[in-house]
């Protein structure tokens, strides 16, 4: 059976820096769509397993050091930013936040990002000789 890839929407709202809550369904976070129009932050991510109690999500970075740094990004509107699978893996809903834990960042409209996910990620396996 061939992976099934789905689109999942959050919406931050005009004024504000935290989206609704996206329910993964259990599948996995592979990609983010970003907004066409967006006022100038990082995006960073908050996870949760039910949909109670979300934390910021951190990720220690092999080779960086030994403390977790929150998982942010910047990239511009319009843009597809690719996520690997395990660091959402534990995530059963994703909020999204424009700027960080310490800053967030009100946007000026709503912004409307598009989560695509999949029920598999395999791994090809290839011989080299």
């Amino acid at each position: 059976m061939a992976a099934q890839v789905y689109k999942l929407t959050a919406t931050i709202s005009a004024g504000q820096s935290v989206s609704n809550a996206v329910n993964t369904a259990g599948n996995y976070v592979v990609g983010l769509i970003m907004p066409p129009a967006w006022t100038n932050a990082h995006v960073s991510i908050l996870v949760s397993t039910d949909n109670i109690t979300f934390n910021d999500l951190f990720r220690f970075d092999i080779g960086a050091g030994t403390s977790p740094a929150e998982f942010k990004f910047n990239v511009r509107p319009g843009a597809i930013v690719s996520i690997d699978s395990e660091s959402t893996l534990m995530a059963r809903y994703i909020k999204l936040r424009s700027g960080t834990h310490d800053e967030p960042v009100p946007q000026e409209a709503a912004r409307l990002f598009t989560l695509v996910t999949t029920n598999a990620v395999s791994v090809q396996m290839v011989t080299v000789e």
